[in-house]
């Protein structure tokens, strides 16, 4: 027996990775979650710092204060408190905004009368010494101040007779910042910083301890949780089509976790409404409430002011769910802005079978819960189609386009943004799968499935925002029937498709036939408005450093963004990675099998034009060819936020890895010279965008942006997936996930005097309402009380109802639009008069004791201040017992 010699030369054996390179990413993860911690913290999130003015009125009123911090005085950046009437003095306090405030506005009274200020003075909380002290004697008066007479102990200001809209200046020499200085921030930070890495240090030191311990006895509980995840396997292996998509039991699980979190919040009654908005800011709810978690938002006044009130109103009204009659006016207006109501379309629309069947509170949080399920599930379901079955990306795109910020934002608008996405995600996957299945009885499921998405995205019917989504949909459907056109013309299978997208098609164009039948008048009304109907839009509006600003939204709240983009929610957008695929894009070969190149293709032409037409001013003429001619730039922002997302899910699916760069040289050191390029170019164009701003944001600010940017990038062209999805989602969901309040509910209004007065009393809902008020806030309270107001938020104006106070027509496009409506007294036997101060605002001046206000309907009127006294013997007044208004039955 022979024994074999052995080789001198040992087989090499592979490296394991080392601990050293698993550490450094947690420590540079850890490092990059305290950064994001001190960067929230020192943002503007808030100010501890008031304005505290001592006073005395003779009336009782309402006091505001405004704050310039460079965007002009402007209501978002103001404060409101009541004052009563009285020889004693009172404090007032306003909080100020985050910032260098530049100057001071104080509005003492909203009607005629006398005030005495005291002192006035800044002060931080825990402070007493104060940051600024106002001289009395140095208040100048702005607006409708007859006379300021100094006095020994302060500054005595009379209004002129009629005054509505008083205004004082404060004398305010240099800016006040309020923001805490660099060594009360770094002393901040250490303690936090140092904190939160024990408590880490100290949970990982547990779990390691306890882990063998309390692991045995766990885990006899998750045999159910074991047992469904094998059945889960089970369903990927008989459903997965490796030509189309291969499923695994992680498909099912995110589909389970969606439908959990889903019902959880829906049975325990949870929503994001800003409704408590109306116990913090004004007086006439008189119930104490606060979110459960989170605060309510005021910039969202669209939401809890206008279409939430719509909501109550179609539930607490004298005819519940009417369709014909709503807040937002007649001819089934109910239908073209979605709201709740009797009619067949409601059929197919199960976020509001709830309204039907359920008490109003617990309909209300079903019908909330929904959106975040359908946007979830709808853009999971289109990146698992278009990206072949890669899960945990579907799932990354999916979180993604849900805490990006200007979604977050947007979530409340009328326009039902999360829902529109949701659905579209859910039809363009839906009906692709028509083309290429194979099994009937799934065939007929997805066809019913899918004109169930398609009809709820038709319905949203707010075309700004959906023409880019059809647009993007179009194309993605062109390269992915073209990718799989054999599985498309099986001719075994031809027939089975036709009628699966027959039956499905027909039932849409059905339906919408019906609705068009109910609503053509409407439409046909909405259409000859002077706005929205007759809105012609060109191209441009954003320029280019409002999206590169979008990396910097960690930084914006509802009082603090960069002037010029109008608000925080059309002025926040999504973290615009799309461009960076280039970079290694035209160095690959272009046909991967499964066509995801074919795809990202799709993706960039979708973006080309639908970014060119938001940046450059494009005319109405041209965008006319795509229907762009009614789209304003601002509303392409949630399409072109799903084609970002789109396209960056689809390159990291792609296969291998990026190509290497010609004439790159290896080495840590080349490697290290092209992050530092990355980081200099971003922060390049970061800083040309501050400056734009006029310095808006910080330097700290714009450097942690950058290096944020960075590691995003170099992430995504290195394919690290997993560090990718971490650095991009945790900061996101950290900043965003907050914006939406977490409250349970609908006591804000039901508890108030005001819906106990208008539900006591049938007769009170049996006439219209009309409110004469500052702002329309105290409309959209009346109208969740379950009256019928005359001057609501109109989508369809009441044309002959509006003649009846404009015989000539001379005032018809001021009130031929949508919008709110605020209406002023005027004297008895003044004619009424109309004017347009913004787009979507009508300011009617109208005599209360005007006959034809009973000819419209009116019978009773509600003032936010005292009527005057002229008008007081023509009235009567009923319901004193509601704070801060006075109601009257109309003579």
């Amino acid at each position: 027996r022979v024994n074999p010699s052995p080789d001198p030369t040992p087989l090499p054996v592979p490296a394991r990775p080392g601990r050293r390179r698993w550490l450094g990413w947690v420590a540079a993860g850890w490092l990059l979650a305290l950064a994001g911690l001190d960067a929230r913290l020192a943002g503007p999130t808030g100010s501890n710092a008031t304005l505290d003015v001592e006073m005395d009125s003779s009336v009782d009123s309402v006091a505001q204060a405004f704050f310039d911090t460079g965007k002009g005085f402007n209501a978002l950046e103001s404060s409101t408190t009541p004052i009563a009437a009285g020889p004693g003095a009172q404090t007032l306090s306003f909080p100020l905004p985050v910032g260098p405030v530049l100057a001071i506005r104080f509005d003492p009274l909203t009607v005629p009368g006398t005030v005495h200020v005291h002192a006035a003075a800044v002060h931080r909380e825990g402070n007493r010494d104060p940051l600024r002290v106002f001289d009395p004697a140095r208040i100048t008066a702005l607006h409708e101040i007859a006379r300021l007479t100094p006095q020994p102990d302060g500054m005595e200001a009379v209004t002129t007779p009629d005054s509505g809209d008083s205004q004082l200046a404060l004398p305010v020499v240099s800016p006040i910042d309020t923001r805490p200085t660099a060594a009360e921030q770094a002393s901040r930070f250490v303690g936090i910083d140092v904190s939160a890495t024990l408590l880490a240090l100290l949970a990982v030191g547990l779990a390691y301890w306890l882990g063998p311990v309390v692991w045995p006895r766990v885990r006899p509980l998750t045999a159910p949780v074991r047992s469904l995840d094998r059945r889960f396997a089970a369903w990927a292996g008989v459903l997965s089509r490796p030509e189309i998509a291969s499923l695994d039991r992680w498909v099912f699980w995110f589909y389970a976790a969606c439908v959990l979190g889903f019902g959880a919040l829906a049975a325990g009654g949870f929503h994001g409404s800003s409704l408590d908005e109306y116990s913090s800011q004004y007086p006439w709810s008189g119930v104490a409430a606060a979110p459960v978690l989170g605060r309510a938002e005021e910039i969202r006044s669209d939401e809890w002011a206008l279409h939430t009130p719509a909501f109550l109103n179609q539930l607490y009204r004298r005819q519940p769910l009417d369709v014909e009659r709503s807040a937002f006016g007649g001819q089934n207006a109910a239908l073209l802005i979605s709201l709740p109501c009797r009619d067949f379309t409601q059929s197919v629309r199960p976020e509001f079978w709830a309204f039907h069947v359920l008490p109003p509170p617990a309909a209300f949080a079903v019908y909330w819960q929904c959106k975040g399920f359908v946007l979830l599930t709808g853009v999971f379901s289109l990146l698992l189609l278009l990206t072949r079955g890669r899960t945990g990306l579907a799932a990354l795109g999916a979180l993604w386009m849900f805490f990006s910020a200007h979604i977050q934002w947007a979530y409340s608008w009328t326009s039902l943004l999360p829902e529109m996405v949701g659905f579209f995600g859910w039809t363009v996957c839906l009906t692709l799968y028509l083309c290429v299945g194979r099994n009937r009885w799934l065939l007929a499921a997805a066809a019913a499935a899918c004109a169930l998405s398609a009809l709820n995205f038709a319905l949203c019917f707010y075309p700004p925002h959906q023409i880019p989504f059809v647009l993007f949909g179009l194309l993605v459907a062109v390269v992915w029937l073209r990718t799989h056109r054999a599985e498309v013309l099986r001719p075994d299978l031809r027939v089975r498709h036709a009628l699966a997208l027959a039956g499905c098609w027909g039932v849409v164009l059905l339906v919408l036939a019906g609705f068009y039948l109910e609503a053509r008048g409407g439409i046909a009304t909405a259409l000859h408005t002077v706005y929205p109907g007759q809105r012609v839009s060109g191209g441009g509006g954003i320029p280019l450093e409002e999206y590169l600003s979008h990396f910097l939204d960690f930084w914006k709240t509802e009082k603090h963004f960069p002037a010029g983009q109008g608000n925080v929610c059309e002025g926040s957008g999504f973290l615009w990675l799309l461009p960076t695929t280039l970079v290694t894009l035209g160095r690959r070969r272009l046909a991967i099998p499964g066509g995801s190149e074919a795809l990202l293709a799709a993706c960039w032409l979708g973006a080309v034009v639908i970014g060119a037409w938001t940046m450059f001013p494009i005319p109405p003429a041209v965008g006319r060819w795509l229907l762009f001619d009614h789209v304003p730039a601002v509303r392409c922002l949630p399409a072109l936020g799903l084609i970002n997302v789109a396209g960056v899910i689809l390159y990291l699916s792609l296969p291998g890895g990026p190509a290497p760069v010609p004439g790159e040289r290896p080495g840590s050191f080349w490697r290290t010279a092209g992050v530092v390029a990355v980081f200099l170019g971003a922060a390049s164009l970061l800083s040309l965008a501050n400056v734009a701003y006029h310095d808006f944001f910080r330097s700290s600010e714009v450097v942690l942006g950058a290096a944020y940017l960075t590691l995003l990038a170099v992430c995504l062209l290195a394919r690290r997936r997993t560090a990718f999805a971490l650095a991009l989602l945790l900061p996101l969901a950290y900043a965003n996930g907050g914006i939406n309040p977490l409250d349970r509910g609908l006591r804000v209004v039901t508890k108030s005097p005001l819906f106990r007065v208008v539900q006591g009393t049938p007769r009170l809902r049996e006439g219209r309402w009309l409110v004469f008020s500052h702002d329309f806030t105290l409309t959209g309270f009346v109208v969740a009380t379950g009256a019928e107001v005359f001057n609501s938020f109109k989508v369809l104006p009441d044309l002959p109802a509006m003649a009846q106070f404009d015989p000539g027509g001379r005032f018809e496009h001021s009130y031929n639009q949508s919008g709110h409506m605020l209406v002023r007294p005027l004297p008895p036997g003044r004619p009424s008069t109309f004017e347009n101060p913004d787009v979507g605002l009508l300011r009617w001046s109208v005599s209360p004791l005007d006959p034809a206000l009973r000819r419209v309907g009116v019978r009773f009127l509600m003032f936010d201040e005292a009527p005057d006294a002229m008008l007081i013997p023509g009235l009567r007044r009923i319901a004193p017992e509601v704070p801060g208004v006075w109601i009257y039955e109309a003579p």
